[in-house]
């Protein structure tokens, strides 16, 4: 973590009943306003204003759960009112300020990053499966900064995977997974009841136990061959038009839970122009139209496209498709999850719930289609961003034709279900322009960032000479 951040942190603790902003936070790192928000957002998992009003609920419940009463404690951290209070704090945890007393006692941290087999068993003993089976720590590690996800998860023997994090984002993402069932989509979120019919279990930490659906979601940067198969995958290429209209589906999802979710509001042009004078000294062949083009023409389109709560990372190992097979059949392509024939996906009944045994979901043209790594579920876009990326990356050379081809199809797959405006269709390029702009404000100087910056520069000096060829795809 960034020291400037660590100091935010710090000193949003000290004046918590206080005014701050972001703009304040962002002048003590020396950041402007918009940059530092994004560092926060991605580095956080949350907003600033998100984060302070959670610090908030979190103070209020320790000076309750003190013996303080709530009516005067709840006016000296920002609260109108206790019903607000009461509101937000719904909002966030999922339950009631009394209700989250009563099952923790205290405020003490959810997430214990050491558990015992013992103690696993006993806490997999709250659901209706197998006992007995293999238990194996699977929390990956971020590739860029080694270090463990916040997202503590075991799978549990081949069928399941027992998941848990701080409380509200576990509540989000619960939400998100039935909002995806709605829309006929698989789900590694979607919970499997308790004995007791609850959606998680409750105690000191919350526990999720969920089916797997796939392997999870690969932390590290791949390399050109492996981009290569990704991008020529007969597979991918193959389903194209029904991964469009599976994100379709995904965004009318994730469009009906977002105002709980409250994403950040990223500005997607923004970030890609911040990062210009850094791209024009890290590659100085780029011409200086490319630059004008990119700040006068999307400048104007960008405020015009629709926008939401999108998946922001639809890479090859988020998309999960397939035609007609179950999957885990072997040559089944690098975008695939691995399952095993025997162990189907889940289809989640009326009620929310999910059976064994039965076949996989599948859209009416009998593709199979799922999404994972809900974690990245916090961010509003242009929703036309999650297409381009899904497409997957430019790897300038013969692979661009099946790019192009991967992208039209897709372009159009979704324009099936959920029309594309006039601007989204103009503003194919400048999307993709922008995704590789906006990476250059992350990338740290070690080895990993050093490759995925070598694909960058790559992509970016082909996209600034073959504008023509992603205009018109529709």
């Amino acid at each position: 973590m960034q020291d400037f951040i660590k100091a935010s942190l710090d000193y949003i603790e000290q004046n918590l009943k206080t005014e701050i902003s972001a703009g304040e936070l962002a002048q003590m790192a020396g950041y402007s306003a918009g940059h530092f928000c994004r560092i926060f957002a991605r580095t956080m998992d949350a907003t600033v204003a998100a984060y302070i009003s959670k610090r908030r609920l979190d103070h209020v419940l320790v000076e309750i759960s003190s013996g303080r009463k709530a009516i005067d404690v709840v006016p000296e951290y920002g609260f109108d009112t206790y019903a607000g209070f009461y509101k937000a704090f719904v909002k966030m945890y999922g339950c009631s300020p009394k209700n989250y007393l009563n099952n923790h006692g205290s405020t003490k941290k959810e997430v214990l990053f050491m558990h015992s087999t013992n103690e696993i068993r006993n806490i997999l003993g709250h659901w209706d499966i197998e006992t007995g089976l293999d238990i194996e720590d699977v929390t990956h590690v971020e590739w860029e900064t080694k270090a463990p996800s916040e997202w503590k998860t075991w799978q549990i023997g081949n069928d399941y995977y027992l998941k848990t994090n701080e409380r509200s984002k576990m509540i989000r993402n619960i939400k998100i997974a039935k909002a995806l069932t709605k829309q006929g989509l698989a789900s590694e979120f979607l919970p499997l009841p308790t004995r007791q019919g609850t959606d998680y279990l409750e105690g000191e930490n919350i526990f999720l136990l969920t089916r797997k659906i796939g392997e999870a979601p690969n932390q590290r940067p791949l390399s050109d061959d492996e981009i290569g198969r990704l991008e020529n995958n007969a597979l991918r290429g193959q389903n194209a038009i029904a991964l469009g209209r599976a994100i379709a589906r995904l965004h009318k999802a994730l469009k009906s839970v977002q105002d709980d979710i409250e994403p950040y509001e990223g500005d997607l042009y923004a970030q890609g122009a911040d990062t210009i004078p850094l791209v024009k000294e890290h590659i100085p062949g780029i011409g200086a139209d490319f630059f004008t083009d990119y700040v006068e023409n999307f400048g104007r389109l960008c405020g015009k496209l629709p926008r939401q709560l999108i998946h922001g990372n639809l890479c090859g190992d988020t998309a999960v498709f397939q035609s007609g097979m179950p999957l885990g059949i072997p040559g089944a392509g690098s975008g695939s999850a691995k399952l095993t024939s025997s162990h189907p996906l889940p289809v989640a009944s009326a009620g929310g719930s999910s059976q064994r045994g039965i076949n996989p979901p599948r859209d009416e043209n009998g593709e199979v289609v799922c999404f994972k790594g809900f974690e990245t579920y916090n961010l509003s876009f242009p929703r036309i961003y999650d297409i381009t990326w899904g497409a997957g990356e430019i790897n300038a050379g013969p692979s661009i034709e099946g790019y192009l081809k991967t992208l039209t199809e897709m372009l159009k797959g979704y324009d099936s279900i959920t029309p594309l405006t006039a601007e989204e269709k103009r503003s194919v390029y400048y999307c993709i322009c922008a995704t590789y702009l906006k990476g250059y404000a992350y990338y740290s100087k070690t080895d990993e960032a050093r490759a995925v910056m070598a694909r960058s520069d790559r992509a970016l000096v082909y996209l600034a000479g073959n504008k023509e060829g992603f205009m018109g795809l529709l």
